[in-house]
């Protein structure tokens, strides 16, 4: 406690303190609206799918996610850790030419994905049975890296503001088309959903682009190539800690869909929505942190270190309350939030809090090492952690279920913090 008293206090005796505390009033409230938006799409879906659909619902979205999450390595975040480097009247162009350079990213995914769905289609009757499902999640990535472009932009620039109003445009797209489903009564399925997931993020994006107004008629293509090489030196360790990331935090769902199928799929993720709501404000608090703690690196003695540390005992602390909360009143909370469709999910929802409060300490590490550049010793701590996670995940399964997998996965989020730790010395000042 003493260290989150030292940590608002902190807050409160900076200078630019009301500038602080207003971006993170508003980024809380944007992760409400963005958070909110999916957690009431899980919600809806987990209660009007079948559970192999459900399944592959979140399989495709755990794909998306793998796409997204190449992009925010390779782009996003090296925009924001390289603009303070930046001259101030270069920085808005630097935006633009990385919002370029997404947008060509994302233009040969569905290239790709179009040319091996429907030319592998004519030889293989499961690529066929697919294409539709293939199609859906690859457009459903590349509009949601391209909102998420603008999002990260508007953080950049300390626009909170331009972020709520671009989740609020996707909210409302969501909200409409999923209404517009319903009412008639045209039926839902995972291919659906994935679509409204797409044009509500292709809207939102449009959006962004408005409101911001970036530059993109004035790209000088030698600074974007040298941009695209800064980024590349940087980002080439930060994606393949994304992969190696990936592979670990979606064991559960790459062993949980080779050992039973969707189903096990469904089952885990359906444990996982009542840890979602405080999971929220990983990302709110991260985009506010991660532009100060670069900041921090060129103006602090400690380089943003101690701040790094009791950002992540905060949100651990934050994390701890929820669940003893949730658990405490399970009963009400599961009705509330699945219904009655799944068997009971208390032992996989006591996993899931173990693994959030595990994951809320590691966020401010990771932030931290983003924050300073530390690329490769993140990749190289991940390496070893997907490792723990792929065997843990595999044999706690193969035991004890779905349950066991999360359990995997919570086994390997300790071993991220203890090597994380390990190589920051965070007690250091």
């Amino acid at each position: 406690m003493k260290v989150i008293y030292r940590l608002i206090n902190g807050i409160q005796s900076h200078p630019g303190k009301k500038a602080l505390g207003k971006a993170i009033s508003v980024s809380v409230l944007n992760q409400i609206v963005s958070s909110g938006t999916n957690f009431a799409l899980g919600i809806y879906l987990v209660r009007v799918l079948p559970p192999e659909e459900f399944g592959l619902y979140g399989i495709g979205f755990a794909i998306c996610l793998f796409f997204v999450g190449i992009g925010n390595a390779l782009f996003l975040t090296q925009m924001v850790v390289n603009t303070p480097d930046r001259v101030p009247e270069d920085r808005l162009p630097y935006a633009a030419r990385m919002f370029f350079s997404v947008v060509i990213f994302c233009a040969l995914l569905l290239l790709v994905v179009l040319l091996i769905f429907f030319v592998g289609s004519e030889v293989s009757a499961v690529l066929e049975h697919y294409a539709n499902y293939g199609i859906a999640v690859s457009l459903a990535a590349a509009t949601y890296l391209a909102k998420d472009f603008f999002v990260r932009h508007a953080y950049n620039q300390r626009r909170e503001s331009w972020v709520l109003a671009i989740n609020l445009i996707l909210a409302i797209s969501m909200g409409f088309l999923f209404a517009t489903i319903y009412f008639m009564k045209l039926g839902m399925s995972d291919v659906i959903a994935l679509w409204i997931y797409a044009i509500s993020n292709s809207i939102a994006a449009l959006s962004g682009y408005i409101i911001t107004k970036l530059p993109i008629n004035q790209i000088d293509f030698v600074e974007l190539k040298k941009n695209l090489q800064e980024a590349w030196r940087g980002g080439s360790y930060s994606v393949l800690a994304h992969m190696i990331i990936t592979l670990r935090s979606q064991a559960h769902t790459i062993v949980l869909a080779v050992l039973v199928g969707p189903t096990g799929v469904a089952v885990v993720n359906a444990g996982r929505i009542m840890v979602s709501p405080v999971a929220m404000l990983f990302p709110a608090l991260s985009q506010i942190f991660l532009p100060r703690l670069s900041e921090a690196r060129n103006t602090k003695l400690d380089g943003g270190r101690v701040d790094g540390f009791r950002y992540s005992l905060l949100l651990a602390a934050i994390v701890t309350v929820y669940s003893v909360t949730i658990l405490t009143f399970y009963d009400v909370a599961q009705r509330l939030f699945v219904g009655s469709k799944y068997d009971d999910l208390f032992i996989i929802v006591m996993m899931w809090c173990i693994y959030t409060c595990l994951t809320a300490y590691k966020t401010g590490l990771e932030i931290f090492m983003l924050a300073n550049k530390r690329f490769r010793e993140q990749a190289w701590i991940n390496f070893l952690a997907a490792i723990v996670s792929l065997i843990s995940v595999f044999f706690l399964a193969d035991i004890y279920g779905a349950g066991g997998a999360v359990a995997g996965l919570g086994f390997s989020e300790l071993v991220v913090i203890l090597l994380m730790i390990g190589r920051l010395d965070l007690n250091k000042k």
